[in-house]
């Protein structure tokens, strides 16, 4: 069978592609290393409403932790200016990832997890997608397999990328005091060499990390001691890395784009990546159906 489309990754950039293509009766595959959807979690979980309207989504209770009031910026001196003061929430990412996914497979999408694609290769008209256990063929190949994506590579694509290392504590509501609890609150210095820490509350909890290149361990321990924060009563530690400088010849060619954290799509002012991930699925599943309604790949070029 040659599907109409294969998407690697069921993140928010393949999910929302997945939506796309399937509610216009395309047949697509969704690959996935992971065993289940969303885990591990390897964000902060700060979303925007503009995000979600800026997609044709609205919220949803299921994945809502709570609502902020914007993005505040706090220097060393402890002076502060709000980024955003777009309404917004913390949510459960994993839930959140799982209903962006399932609206896809309620739409006839199939998904196939635990399985890691190690190669793609072009044959004549279609790709042909390689993983460990069996071989796939598709005429449209998205690639939304996160900040280390294989696929952005093997397509020739990828031509340089930097990132961040990101890690942060889960902390119980009880056990951090004296923190704004309307706004997602970034804390900039140098220490952090380019990247910078964070305190997103969470109702009955707090996410609170950093991100740069180096020493994040101490970098958050000392961070941490900073708000007077026992260390020893995390709860949950998430680690990640985070887009921060991708170069692509381009994020599309004749039958593969490249979408999301694959192609470096980060808000370059805070590292953010859930709405433009979301965002750029959408564009591309959009640009898939009208390749395939029209039986022409270099349609696809309009994604780029």
């Amino acid at each position: 069978m040659v599907y109409d489309a294969i998407i690697v990754g069921a993140g928010p950039a393949g999910g929302m592609a997945a939506r796309q293509i399937s509610k216009r009766g395309y047949s697509i595959l969704i690959l996935d290393k992971k065993k289940e959807v969303g885990c591990p979690v390897q964000c902060a979980g700060g979303l925007g409403s503009f995000a979600l309207e800026n997609n044709g989504l609205k919220e949803h209770d299921s994945w809502i932790k709570t609502r902020m009031n914007g993005i505040k910026t706090i220097s060393p001196n402890g002076k502060h200016y709000f980024l955003s003061k777009e309404s917004g929430y913390t949510i459960d990412r994993k839930i959140f990832d799982q209903w962006i996914m399932n609206g896809a497979i309620d739409a006839g999408a199939e998904l196939l997890l635990d399985t890691r694609v190690n190669d793609v290769v072009k044959k004549k008209n279609v790709w042909k997608v390689l993983t460990e256990e069996k071989e796939f063929e598709t005429k449209i190949l998205v690639g939304a397999d996160g900040p280390a994506s294989n696929i952005a590579r093997c397509t020739g694509l990828l031509k340089s990328r930097e990132f961040l290392k990101g890690l942060q504590y889960k902390f119980s509501a009880k056990d951090v005091t004296n923190q704004d609890d309307e706004h997602l609150c970034i804390h900039n210095s140098a220490a952090y060499s380019g990247g910078y820490a964070w305190v997103f509350p969470r109702g009955d909890e707090y996410n609170i990390g950093v991100d740069g290149y180096t020493n994040l361990k101490n970098l958050l321990k000392n961070f941490c001691e900073s708000l007077k924060i026992d260390i020893s009563k995390k709860k949950e530690i998430n680690a990640g890395i985070i887009p921060y400088h991708y170069v692509l010849k381009s994020y599309s060619k004749a039958g593969v784009m490249i979408v999301g954290d694959a192609a470096g799509m980060t808000n370059p002012m805070h590292g953010g990546g859930i709405h433009s991930a979301m965002f750029s699925g959408r564009v591309a599943g959009n640009a898939a159906c009208k390749a395939l309604e029209q039986e022409d790949f270099s349609i696809l070029s309009e994604y780029d």
